[in-house]
């Protein structure tokens, strides 16, 4: 039940450090970002998205809390909206993705509570 928080939680880190770009370039700040580039972190993004939407699928199957799948279909909706933006290249404008990770903030939130309330219901 931890693969589904935890994936979404890389997420949010790993989206965190788009519009930080510049700076830690410029710094010399050695994140995934800096190493890897726009397009491989997109990738690498979009692969933890998919493998946290099936680690949640299992880990409700697993846990017989079908309850959970119920709810976290909104943060599932709004996680394939994300993974769409971030191929459509919505990373590349400041605002845009400031609103991408407020998003991605709420997708880990759902997840979690979707789980939580499975599990006590």
């Amino acid at each position: 039940m931890a693969l589904p928080i935890s994936f979404s939680v890389f997420n949010v880190i790993l989206l965190n450090e788009f519009p930080d770009y510049e700076a830690d370039l410029a710094t010399g700040k050695a994140n995934l970002l800096v190493r890897l580039g726009h397009r491989r972190v997109v990738q690498i993004y979009i692969a933890a998205a998919v493998l946290g939407w099936a680690a949640f699928i299992l880990a409700a199957m697993y846990a017989s809390i079908p309850f959970a799948l119920i709810l976290y279909v909104p943060s599932l909706g709004v996680s394939i909206g994300l993974v769409y933006r971030m191929i459509r290249g919505g990373w590349r404008g400041r605002e845009e993705i400031e609103r991408l990770c407020g998003a991605n903030i709420l997708v880990n939130l759902g997840t979690s509570a979707s789980l939580v309330a499975g599990l006590l219901l």
